[in-house]
């Protein structure tokens, strides 16, 4: 360690390296006979010194740490300054005492800096002069910064002070209120009310958004009644304010009178808004939101119709909520049947919080005339929403439109509502698309029929020659909960193609839970010829936690296919396997990477004394990546036993 001595020596050196490392000693050790000099690093002009100086008079502080940078608050040089102002900012809350004196300065720019800097203090024993300053300074620019800083401290002991200088002149009332607003004390209200009919209008906005800020609901009864005397240009900061007191849920217990003169307000403000007060717009759309009716629904479209969805989407997001909260009504139903199409997204868009009955029929009666685009948003929302009526509709739609998506939105309806009798045959013509996202579509709404009739198909589709029509029935036979068509499925287990052998395991396999002669006919192919015709049985297997299952899975790791090894040895880690430790301990020796990284994960998944020796022997092993996988074993292992 360096005694001040030393320290100082190396700060008065030449050499830029050797100062920066004297402050550094001098902040580390806190030498307070060094802060002269360090002060002086300030003045170097080179950034790197002025930097270790900087850090070094944070770490050491104190009062004759404040006291020496006060001088510098003087210097010409803006850098100085401004490096002086923010360390005394950091640390002047140490000595307030030798800030305040400072605030009596004949330098009225002193008294600035110093009122700043007091402000970042976070000290109540701040307030009191700062509130002199307040009120008695001569300079304007010093009041206004005392009540900058007041708001920042935040205490409601200012309040007092705050309030009474609402009455100086238009540039401290605009710091004032901002104070106010921040410190919200209830004694404050009545000052701010009473100078609303005396102050410019530029601060009587400012005091009317400070009111509806500070929240406060005593205030409400004053502003709706200066609500209908106010000129036009406070008409909607009174609005606003009020919105904000009252919020969504309260506005509709206002008076009929009351409501309708601060919708009226609220749509013009909503009109008139150029799109850049994002504030005025958001208080607008809630409350016109919560005010409701057809001439808010018409003004909320409007503003989202033109407002660019890139720069407000939050705002657009919160209208088409406002929309759908204000519900069903005559302005939707014309928009719907007369607007703009991309006015008709708008509204489909705020539909889900709609009365669903009404806006189901609105949206049949107007499918047919709407662009593509609209079909795809209106058919979305009536395969979700409506209800079994409308199976005639969607059938009707498989009859006459080409739209994939479309196409798909009304499959999956009908898989839902309708009967075999109803729509099947229709449906069923649909496994033959050109599209297979269609034909996908169409053969799983087509099994969720459930019907007699539809699984016959499925059974003559079973035994095509055509492979794709035979994966298709295989694939709806073996999703069918319940074992009829078993003999079928055991059939497609010998299929030549070794796809519709997949098929039918993973089939058979996600019915749960999965009947003994299921079983029997899945665990029958883990011999099977085809690699993914065992990584499918090894799928289901690595579900189960029977001793049966087990030992199959124990068989599998001697399977030829790498991969069929892996999964294997995932599986028997999951299921936490015992009786499996000393044959995955052997696989560590495998020249394979891939199995070792998997066995040592299963071990660690397994836990035990072995399982850990046998990991820990590879921590040091050439491989990069088991040596690595084996790290996080014993750390995970490690971790398990902590807890």
């Amino acid at each position: 360690m360096q005694n001040p001595q030393e320290v100082n020596e190396l700060l008065n050196s030449s050499d830029e390296d050797v100062i920066r490392a004297g402050a550094f000693f001098a902040g580390e050790n806190k030498i307070v006979s060094a802060v002269p000099l360090l002060v002086k690093l300030l003045e170097s002009g080179k950034p790197g010194i002025i930097e270790a100086g900087e850090r070094a008079l944070n770490k050491i502080g104190g009062a004759t740490t404040i006291t020496a940078l006060a001088p510098l608050l003087r210097s010409e040089n803006v850098s100085v300054r401004n490096s002086a102002m923010e360390l005394l900012r950091n640390i002047g809350k140490q000595d307030i005492n030798s800030l305040v004196r400072l605030l009596y300065d004949d330098d009225a720019d002193i008294r600035i800096f110093i009122s700043d800097i007091l402000g970042s203090s976070g000290s109540l024993y701040a307030v009191n002069p700062l509130s002199s300053a307040l009120l008695k300074d001569p300079e304007v620019n010093v009041r206004y910064q005392a009540a900058v800083s007041l708001g920042e401290l935040g205490f409601p002991q200012a309040a007092d002070s705050l309030t009474q200088a609402l009455q100086d002149e238009e540039w401290v009332q605009f710091a004032v209120i901002e104070a106010l607003t921040k410190i919200k004390a209830e004694s404050s209200l009545n000052p701010m009310l009473n100078i609303l009919s005396t102050c410019t209008p530029l601060v009587a906005s400012m005091l009317i958004n400070a009111l509806g800020e500070i929240g406060n609901i005593k205030v409400i009864p004053i502003l709706i009644k200066n609500l209908y005397k106010a000129p036009k240009v406070l008409q909607v900061h009174y609005a606003k304010a009020i919105v904000k007191l009252l919020g969504h849920s309260s506005l509709p217990l206002m008076s009929e009178k009351d409501r309708e003169t601060l919708k009226s307000i609220l749509h013009e403000s909503l009109d008139a808004t150029d799109g850049d007060d994002d504030d005025l717009i958001e208080v607008a759309i809630i409350g016109l939101g919560a005010l409701g009716g057809e001439e808010s629904t018409k003004k909320i479209i409007d503003y989202v119709m033109r407002t660019n969805p890139d720069k407000s989407p939050e705002l657009i997001d919160l209208a088409i909520k406002a929309i759908g909260t204000i519900g069903f009504n005559q302005e939707i139903v014309k928009t719907i049947e007369q607007g703009d199409e991309a006015a008709k997204t708008v509204v489909v868009t705020a539909m889900p919080v709609m009365n669903p009955d009404l806006c189901v029929e609105l949206l049949k009666n107007n499918f047919w005339v709407a662009t593509r685009d609209n079909q795809r948003a209106y058919i979305e929302y009536l395969s979700t929403y409506g209800d079994g009526q409308g199976v005639e509709f969607f059938v009707d739609v498989l009859h006459k439109h080409k739209d994939g998506n479309i196409l798909k939105s009304a499959l999956r309806y009908l898989g839902s509502h309708a009967t075999y009798e109803q729509a099947g045959k229709k449906m069923f013509e649909f496994l033959e698309h050109p599209y297979d996202d269609v034909k996908e579509t169409a053969l799983e709404s087509c099994i969720a029929l459930n019907s007699p009739e539809m699984t016959k198909h499925f059974r003559e589709m079973a035994i095509s020659d055509i492979p794709f029509n035979r994966l298709m029935g295989i694939y709806a036979l073996a999703s069918q909960n319940n074992d009829d068509n078993l003999d079928v499925l055991k059939e497609a287990l010998a299929d030549q193609d070794s796809g519709i052998r997949r098929i039918a395991i993973e089939g058979m396999s996600r019915i749960s839970p999965v009947s003994e002669p299921r079983r029997e006919l899945i665990v029958s192919c883990l011999s099977d010829e085809d690699k993914d015709v065992r990584l499918a049985v090894l799928e289901y297997l690595g579900t189960c936690a029977d001793k049966p299952s087990l030992a199959l899975l124990m068989q599998a790791l001697d399977d030829v296919d790498i991969w069929i090894v892996a999964r294997a040895i995932e599986a028997l880690g999951r299921q936490k396997y015992e009786q499996a430790l000393p044959r995955l301990i052997e696989l560590l020796q495998s020249d394979n990477q891939l199995i070792v990284i998997k066995s040592i994960d299963a071990l660690s998944k397994i836990g035990g004394q072995e399982a850990f020796s046998a990991i820990l022997n590879l921590v040091a092993h050439d491989d990069n990546d088991i040596q690595q996988a084996a790290e996080s074993a014993v750390d995970y292992m490690r971790g398990m036993g902590r807890k």
